[in-house]
């Protein structure tokens, strides 16, 4: 839990630096999301875990994409802390999708086989408010073969998202 603790204020002191500067668009603005998600999600779904990420304004001179750190935390204490991009694509007022890549560590080498590991994601985003949305998530966390094992685990996550 010590890990959450930090990994919860480093969120907060991100997001209190992104209030500070006041931003109109919807591009521009930061997001901060807390959710639950379950690993192994294709088999016995039985590792349930907290998520954290911290979203900043997209970059334009790279088409757009939106830089992200994400923090995870399962019941028995294991954690991944990354940070890596996501690009989102509208579909309707209320709707986007879109997907991700982030490179981590990882604090049990017996579950997943290295330390070093990366988690692809694909999503799907709607709008509940005008300042937040619910995020379903999809994803894939693995070593690519850089451990001697490679095991890798799919994710299933829902998260609660703010604009700030």
């Amino acid at each position: 839990m010590k890990v959450a603790k930090l990994l919860l204020a480093g969120l907060m002191a991100l997001s209190t630096t992104a209030v500070a500067s006041e931003v109109d668009s919807e591009a521009q603005q930061h997001r901060l999301g807390f959710g639950i998600g379950v690993w192994e999600a294709m088999e016995q779904m039985d590792i349930y875990y907290v998520q954290g990420a911290y979203e900043f304004a997209e970059y334009e001179p790279l088409w757009g994409i939106r830089p992200t750190v994400i923090g995870m935390v399962s019941e028995d204490g294991e954690y991944y802390a990354a940070g890596g991009w996501l690009k989102e694509f509208t579909i309707s007022e209320r709707w986007d999708w879109g997907f991700g890549n982030v490179v981590g560590y990882h604090s049990d080498t017996d579950h997943l086989g290295h330390h070093l590991e990366f988690y692809s994601r694909i999503f799907a985003n709607y709008d509940i408010q005008e300042d937040a949305f619910l995020r379903l998530e999809f994803g894939h966390l693995s070593n690519a073969s850089i451990g001697d094992r490679n095991p890798g685990t799919e994710t299933l996550t829902l998260t609660y998202n703010w604009r700030i």
